[in-house]
């Protein structure tokens, strides 16, 4: 088993992790054969320096992948799945808020033959804010992806040829979740409950949720480009209906409208859809240059704790 933990200054929590990280996977007797690769996505705080010194003290083989800067928290996934070797692999987060002790289930399904276990999030022990992005951005996945479980996830394992299946025909998506839903694979769902982040601050600011939202959004459903499509068609069959009453107003010796208000008002929010509009396709537009560019997610600065 290979276990992927992206690491963004948190550097208080490493050691307890590794510590359950050790007795679960000692308790499941796979210990000997796994291994833990910890992503240092661009870390300020001592994160790099506290896993080297960890990584020479421990009986499991720790590895450590250390990016040139902050590359984001599915960019650094992606720098561990390529290099993860095991059967399966784990994501999991490293401020301690997803329970160790369910890798052991996710084990236990993968051994019955499920390729896809997820963790899904039946309840959050978070503040109101936290909780309410969280439940408009899986509201909006489970749109475009039906199969999404409610309350999301990003703590899951997959089987090594699903993760291969990722990285060659998602390899830039930066929606993983709905790349995997996507898929088609029955998986096994288990709910746990969120805990709180018991040291520093998470790193996902309003503009970073905002951003995820639209890549959930945009990568998941072609539903945005329909709306405008049919909303065009709504507004040619206003303004056709709105053009003969104008006509029949100047037929009969009647002004259908006093003033320019209407009119300047009418300008100002069409011309103010046409250039949302031109945002979504915006959108749309990155989202192809990104799967089309040949320029890397990320960039790696060292590589620790690995055999070649």
């Amino acid at each position: 088993m290979s276990i992927v933990v992206p690491v963004f200054n948190n550097s208080d929590s490493l050691e307890i992790l590794i510590d359950e990280l050790v007795d679960v996977l000692s308790s499941i007797g796979i210990i000997g054969t796994s291994e833990v690769i910890f992503v240092d996505d661009g870390s300020h705080d001592q994160s790099f320096n506290k896993l080297l010194s960890l990584g020479n003290s421990q009986e499991l083989a720790i590895r450590v992948v250390k990016l040139a800067k902050n590359f984001g928290q599915v960019n650094a996934w992606y720098a561990g799945y390529y290099e993860a070797k095991g059967d399966c692999v784990v994501t999991i987060s490293a401020d301690l808020q997803d329970p160790t002790s369910l890798i052991a289930s996710f084990f236990a399904e993968f051994e019955k033959g499920f390729e896809l276990a997820i963790g899904h999030r039946v309840s959050r022990n978070e503040n109101w804010y936290r909780r309410l992005t969280s439940k408009v951005a899986y509201r909006v996945a489970k749109y475009g992806n039906p199969g999404m479980p409610r309350g999301g996830f990003d703590y899951f394992l997959m089987s090594d040829r699903v993760k291969n299946v990722l990285l060659n025909e998602y390899p830039k998506s930066n929606f993983v979740q709905g790349a995997l839903i996507s898929m088609g694979l029955s998986f096994s769902s288990i709910g746990y409950e969120r805990k709180s982040r018991p040291y520093g601050r998470s790193g996902w600011t309003l503009r970073k949720k905002f951003r995820l939202l639209l890549d959930i959004l945009f990568e998941s459903s072609t539903t945005p480009l329909r709306l405008i499509y049919s909303f065009g068609l709504l507004i040619i069959a206003l303004g056709t209906a709105l053009l003969f009453y104008v006509i029949y107003g100047k037929i009969t010796n009647q002004t259908p409208f006093n003033g320019f208000t209407l009119l300047f008002g009418s300008l100002l929010v069409f011309n103010g859809l046409i250039f949302l509009f031109l945002g979504v396709i915006r959108e749309y537009l990155i989202i192809f240059f990104n799967q089309a560019s040949s320029r890397k997610r990320f960039l790696i600065e060292k590589r620790i704790g690995f055999d070649d």
